[in-house]
């Protein structure tokens, strides 16, 4: 009796390639290592605060997010901005930026726009209206740095 030996296909043997590499511990951490990650939890907390560290938000040409409270005349913003002056934390991020046609009054300012998504759900408890944009192209003052 013969043996018949069936041709192997290229999807085969992609495929037994891709299983013997997942059995492979030393190949699977390294193909892993080369690749994105994702993160979680508390992962995403201490990715954001690296990136903080690394200063994307401070006036790098970085892509940066900012949650805008309200938009309106020039009063009305100042008086705002003099509110949350006195009554937020020094360290929080804080800017009144005339864009016409209106002053607009910004909050906080993060390099992920998820972590802006994040903290958008606190604002809009005080001000239903606020939502995330793109920062505008200016430095953020806080109370907390000279």
């Amino acid at each position: 009796m013969t043996q018949k030996h069936l041709p192997i296909s290229l999807f085969s043997t992609c495929f037994l390639l891709v299983i013997w590499l997942a059995s492979n511990p030393l190949l699977a951490q390294q193909t892993i290592s080369q690749s994105s990650i994702v993160l979680s939890g508390g992962n995403l907390d201490q990715a954001i605060q690296k990136q903080g560290r690394r200063g994307y938000h401070s006036g790098s040409a970085n892509e940066r997010f900012t949650i805008q409270l309200m938009s309106g005349t020039r009063k009305e913003a100042s008086a705002l901005y003099q509110q949350l002056l006195s009554e937020l934390n020094p360290s929080t991020e804080l800017l009144m930026h005339f864009d016409e046609p209106h002053f607009k009054v910004y909050v906080s300012c993060h390099s992920l726009r998820l972590a802006a998504e994040y903290q958008l759900a606190h604002w809009r408890l005080t001000y239903p209206q606020a939502f995330v944009v793109e920062a505008p192209p200016l430095p953020f003052h806080t109370r907390g740095r000279n």
